[in-house]
């Protein structure tokens, strides 16, 4: 048993519903020894999934690659869209023995210098189906699936929480129908020295949209998004969503 990884979760369940709980998910699971690297994915059928965040092993490039098209080769893409069911899922699972010639590894996969593969598969939240997916060191992932089974779900029940106090952070009829005429945000905002891309954002943000959509809005990626909603509060001093709409609503 892995009691440092049960360690972790006060400090992930303390972060529900702040800026930086994503980033608890990825330092909770990186506390387990065998895991090497970890990538928190959003998928949706029949559009491009988006990295919610990723440790520092995995390279930004590979990252944004894999979300512009290399996705499509992907066999657990097509296996998370298509089943959106929950647990635990491994490439074994999935692929068949000669995975090393198949074109995905070929033109992706042997650059993320994986030797495995296994996602643990949060479920549908908001039309949306999240996504643990890591490497451990051992290709033998039968000790974590079973092992760690009530961490992992105790994770899934922290992002169903957190995904859904955000939710309520935003409804949209409230938002638009009370929101601050554009001029007067700029001008507050103006005093905050933020850059125009930052004014831009929190506006939208204030519009009621989420990172996902202001990421296709601004044609950058939601990792890019989270990166200045991360400057936009620590500039305006507030740690959340819901402290910004206080301040402006």
């Amino acid at each position: 048993m892995q009691l440092s990884a049960y360690e972790s979760l006060p400090v992930l369940i303390d972060s529900i519903g702040k800026l930086e709980f994503y980033e608890k998910v990825i330092d909770s699971i990186r506390v387990i020894q065998q895991i090497k690297s970890c990538i928190v994915f959003s998928y949706a059928p029949n559009s491009a999934p988006i990295s919610i965040i990723s440790d520092n092993v995995i390279r930004s490039d590979l990252d944004n690659e894999y979300c512009q098209s290399a996705y499509l080769l992907d066999p657990f893409y097509e296996w998370i869209c298509n089943r959106q069911a929950s647990g635990f899922i491994s490439l074994r699972d999935i692929v068949r023995q000669d995975f090393e010639r198949s074109t995905y590894y070929d033109e992706f996969y042997h650059k993320l210098g994986w030797s495995n593969e296994t996602n643990f598969v949060i479920g549908s939240i908001n039309n949306r189906i999240i996504a643990l997916s890591f490497t451990t060191e051992s290709k033998n992932l039968s000790h974590i699936s079973l092992e760690l089974l009530p961490f992992f779900n105790s994770v899934k029940a922290a992002i169903h929480t957190h995904e859904s106090i955000n939710r309520s952070f935003t409804p949209l009829e409230k938002v638009v129908s009370n929101q601050p005429k554009t001029d007067k945000i700029k001008t507050i905002l103006c005093h905050f020295n933020l850059t125009p891309r930052e004014q831009e954002i929190t506006q939208l943000i204030l519009e009621g949209h989420s990172s996902a959509i202001i990421s296709s809005l601004c044609f950058v990626s939601e990792g890019t998004i989270k990166n200045h909603r991360k400057s936009i509060y620590r500039k305006l001093g507030i740690k959340s969503q819901g402290e910004l709409f206080k301040r402006f609503i």
